[in-house]
């Protein structure tokens, strides 16, 4: 007796809520594998691009010879360190505004210990010793 021929099965396709599972934490839909973000019709926007920067005669100059010194591996390695330094000083400078408030009470008690006029610790803790024994009584 000659075998029975079989026929081929088709392929269910899978249901979408029965993925298997995985390790891999989900993507939103506009995060590609490489990590860079895009959407359908504007991955212009997502795209990082590079930025020129036109330097005068004497800054080119200034940056060869730190680069020629060792201070810098490259231009590039210089720029962005000297725009981070500045960025840096900037905010610095903002932080301080912030504590315009104090500086008059600072100089007034610099004033006043320029005058003599303050307790030494071993007075401080006297007193608080003190003020302490009495509210025990």
């Amino acid at each position: 007796m000659a075998a029975k021929p079989t026929k081929a099965k088709k392929a269910v396709p899978r249901k979408k809520g029965a993925q298997p599972a995985s390790d891999k934490p989900r993507r939103h839909p506009w995060t590609r594998k490489d990590g860079e973000m895009h959407r359908a019709g504007t991955d212009f926007l997502w795209y990082k691009t590079a930025m020129s920067i036109t330097l005068t005669p004497e800054q080119e100059a200034w940056i060869k010879a730190h680069i020629a010194t060792g201070d810098f591996a490259s231009i590039e390695e210089a720029a962005r360190q000297l725009i981070d330094d500045r960025i840096a000083e900037l905010a610095a400078e903002d932080d301080d505004d912030d504590m315009a408030w104090a500086k008059p009470l600072v100089d007034e008690a610099r004033a006043a210990i320029a005058r003599g006029e303050f307790v030494s610790l071993e007075e401080h803790k006297a007193h608080n010793a003190a003020l302490l024994a009495s509210l025990k009584d």
